[in-house]
């Protein structure tokens, strides 16, 4: 983890965690990744997959099936962003 965190430095956001007021009977904490550009922690995945890879593969473009968030982080994670990306909806 603390090697996708070092990756992910200066590309996602941090998000805050919070301690809930639930009133339970155990504590309840929050990770607020509503709070990330496309609202929801699927950048972090996508993020981190193409941060580990290189200048040549990601040459070739970035190809995913998405539905969803997935393909939306593909397309914000700051190295894709010099590459082709192509997301297609299954």
């Amino acid at each position: 983890m603390q090697e996708a965190r070092a990756r992910l430095a200066g590309i996602v956001p941090r998000t805050p965690l919070i301690r809930s007021g639930g009133g339970g009977t155990g504590e309840l904490y929050l990770k607020l990744e509503n709070l990330q550009p496309i609202r929801s922690f699927k950048v972090r995945g996508s993020a981190n997959a193409l941060a580990m890879l290189d200048a040549t593969a990601l040459s070739a473009g970035v190809y995913t099936a998405s539905a969803g968030k997935h393909g939306a982080g593909s397309r914000l994670e700051r190295p894709a962003a010099r590459h082709p990306v192509h997301c297609s909806r299954p």
